[in-house]
């Protein structure tokens, strides 16, 4: 898809903007600085950009013809918004109620993999590349000087990965970091932005990221070599990670507390740090009305599976897990994308992370579509020409 010089500058520009107003806002959050301009600058931006990025595509596709990419991701992920309002629907008659929140969740829901429909639609993975190492950089200069005054030698030995303890620890840059670390331990043109994000990852301190940080540097190059997912170990992901979120859930409700500190002497509250007796106070008292319903009068379950379990049933779980591991294809390296997903979705609160999911869907779409492009560039340092 071919863009004017001006159009391409406007989605640089946008996309600049958009990422310098959330970094902004993750510095903000973590030094407990209370702006909701930002925050609302950010929303009203990814909202512009969604409208001008459209009105691109409708343009271009009235003088010439092109075959969308990433339209197979972007229908599975409006199939599944579309079972939650389903089910949200029936919730909402049986005990007849209706909350926004409902609403609220199924936008979130799609406005990331729209965002990221687009942007691949009509950017090429040169650019995507520039920006997000653009970014990536930003955004850790905007973390390190949130814990800048924390770094010593003294607390660098208080870190405990099993305690999940560390004074580097960073709740809103986290996400972006793991995003990046995805993205370029995948696309390792440049080393420099390979190991930054890893070690940004690792930084910020969350178990399951920094888990997956070290994996990726160490395996991530080769598993994006391997040979095309058969169709059995996709079939066989989706009927284990099923089980495995199934035995979770019941674990947080508390059903099979008693075996658990039995069989695997698991003290239920904390393993799950006061989430569970949470999420069993709420289920005595909750009457759902679909999708994020739980929300409205109690703060975030920080489960989203078992949270969408609680307000839709089992069925809502299936379809989450069904419909995001068909985003990953027949790619090893997205299934390993998609795991992280899950996992996050099933251990913390995660479909509200718009700017993560946006990183992810864009690494998703450019592995699958724009390998070849990636390919065929020359290994040279790269520069932003307008």
């Amino acid at each position: 898809m071919k863009l004017g010089k001006y159009t391409r500058r406007l989605n640089y520009l946008l996309f600049f903007l958009l990422f310098v107003l959330q970094t902004i806002d993750n510095y903000c959050r973590e030094q407990f600085l209370g702006i909701k301009f930002i925050t609302l600058s950010k929303n009203i931006t990814l909202l512009l950009i969604v409208v001008v990025f459209i009105f691109e595509i409708i343009s271009i596709q009235k003088k010439e013809k092109f075959t969308f990419i990433f339209l197979d991701e972007f229908k599975y992920i409006i199939k599944l918004t579309v079972c939650f309002g389903l089910l949200s629907g029936y919730f909402m008659i049986k005990n007849n109620g209706f909350e926004f929140e409902t609403a609220m969740g199924l936008i979130k829901l799609l406005i990331p993999v729209l965002v990221a429909f687009v942007l691949l639609n009509i950017m090429p993975l040169k650019d995507i590349y520039n920006f997000m190492a653009i970014i990536l950089i930003i955004m850790f200069i905007a973390y390190v000087t949130t814990c800048i005054d924390n770094i010593s030698f003294a607390n660098i030995r208080t870190i405990n990965l099993l305690s999940s303890h560390s004074p580097f620890e960073s709740t809103y840059f986290s996400p972006a970091a793991m995003s990046f670390c995805l993205f370029f331990c995948y696309y390792r043109k440049n080393k420099l932005y390979t190991y930054l994000s890893v070690i940004f990852t690792i930084m910020t301190f969350k178990r399951i990221m920094v888990i997956y940080a070290i994996f990726l540097i160490l395996f991530g190059g080769i598993i994006s070599k391997w040979k095309k997912v058969p169709k059995v170990v996709s079939t066989m992901f989706i009927i284990c990670f099923s089980i495995i979120s199934f035995v979770y859930i019941q674990l947080m409700l508390g059903n099979i507390e008693d075996l658990a500190y039995k069989y695997l002497g698991i003290n239920l509250e904390t393993f799950t740090m006061g989430r569970s007796f949470f999420m069993r106070y709420i289920v005595r008292s909750f009457v759902s009305t679909g999708f994020m319903s739980s929300t409205v009068l109690f703060r975030s379950m920080e489960m989203d599976l078992p949270m969408i379990y609680v307000e839709m049933g089992i069925l809502s779980v299936i379809a989450t897990i069904y419909y995001f591991t068909k985003i990953a294809k027949d790619n090893w390296y997205n299934l390993i994308i998609i795991s992280f997903c899950l996992l996050q979705l099933l251990t913390s609160h995660w479909f509200d992370i718009t700017y993560f999911w946006i990183i992810a869907y864009i690494t998703i779409g450019c592995i699958q579509y724009k390998k070849l492009e990636y390919l065929n560039t020359k290994k040279k340092r790269i520069r932003i020409r307008l």
